[in-house]
């Protein structure tokens, strides 16, 4: 046999594979549907199309808000049911005060702020199942959820400081991906959102203020119609393969041109600096209690230097008397599939509420 038939058979050997395992993971995916106390969902193998670029880059327009200072914030008033890849009919709703709301009905002042990305918001659960929620049952005071989804180390602090300006809260809880938040405050924009970066202004650091939010490649301004033909082959692969469109979440963050520019600030900090300057602006915050909660992906520490920076966020809350909640210990005794789904399940989240419950008290 000819190197030009070897070839070609291994060719549709590795199609019919690649087909194969689309088909199992579509599977899959109905089958977890069917399990979730819901509807079966049944697009994911009757339809060739499973996601849409524009509908993906619409969704987080519509419960977001473009903010002045912090680049944007959760849009208050949103309410809805997320049936979209990730967060199968979860209800998201966002208060009057740009809160995500804990689905207690807790009424009251609230006396406990936490900030944080995407893992204090709690993306891909419902209000009540976030750690911030059940904070609220376990100790039946008002908490104030204004973790935001992608946002940084830094910029969570820089919310801390506007919200403890406008409110009197007795504990602020800061929660950090120490994986890589602290990278993204080096960011003018991250996934087509404008952000404030950390950068260096003479001897000293300080936020910048965000750029324009409506320039060409973010959320709100796509420009679909300038991406590169290669780019636009990769969008209809992403929207059309659930084992594409897997890896470019898990690797690049769906980064496919389509309202997802990302770029660095010219002047910005380097990590170690937007830690200890992060850390420093939180220990300044007039409030009586501050605590540091150190949060992991599925990754755990593997990889871009985590335990090297978990030992410097430890170090330095030491040094500014910072009292630190690290969940490495305890996420590492649990099945990780229990506890992520991309982000924290719901079960997830209960865990990181039980340790920093604890050391509260």
């Amino acid at each position: 046999m000819g190197w030009g038939r070897i070839v070609a058979w291994n060719a549709v050997v590795l199609v019919l594979l690649l087909m194969f395992a689309e088909l199992g993971l579509r599977v899959l995916k109905v089958a977890g549907s069917c399990t979730s106390g819901q509807a079966c969902d049944y697009h994911w193998v009757s339809q060739l199309q499973v996601r849409s670029l524009a509908e993906k880059a619409g969704r987080k327009v519509g419960f977001s808000a473009i903010h002045p200072v912090l680049g944007y914030v959760p849009a208050a008033g949103f309410d809805d049911v997320l049936d979209s890849h990730g967060w199968g009919g979860k209800r998201l709703t966002i208060g009057p005060e740009g809160f995500r709301d804990n689905g207690n009905g807790l009424a009251g002042p609230k006396r406990i702020l936490t900030v944080g990305d995407s893992f204090t918001f709690g993306d891909q659960v419902s209000n009540h199942e976030t750690w911030p929620a059940c904070l609220e049952r376990k100790t039946g005071i008002a908490v104030a959820n204004a973790g935001v989804f992608g946002y940084g180390g830094a910029q969570s602090v820089l919310r801390a400081k506007l919200e403890v300006d406008q409110s009197t809260f007795d504990t602020v809880i800061v929660s950090v991906l120490v994986e890589g938040d602290f990278e993204r405050d080096r960011m003018s924009y991250r996934s087509g959102l404008a952000r404030p970066a950390v950068i260096r202004a003479g001897d000293s650091l300080d936020w910048a203020p965000p750029p324009d939010p409506r320039a060409q490649g973010t959320l709100w301004n796509p420009v679909t119609n300038e991406v590169p033909a290669a780019t636009r082959f990769a969008q209809v692969l992403y929207e059309h393969s659930e084992l594409l469109a897997s890896l470019v979440d898990r690797f690049s963050e769906g980064h496919l041109g389509y309202g997802r520019l990302s770029s660095e600030h010219p002047d910005a900090a380097s990590v170690d600096e937007i830690i200890r300057f992060a850390l420093g602006e939180l220990a300044n915050l007039p409030v009586p209690q501050k605590v540091l909660v150190l949060q992991y992906s599925r990754h755990l520490e593997q990889g871009r230097g985590t335990e090297r920076k978990r030992r410097l966020l430890t170090e330095t809350a030491a040094s500014l008397g910072i009292p630190v909640v690290d969940t490495l210990d305890v996420l590492k005794r649990e099945d990780p599939d229990a506890i992520w789904d991309g982000h924290h399940t719901a079960y997830g989240n209960s865990v990181v509420c039980e340790t920093v419950l604890s050391a509260l008290r």
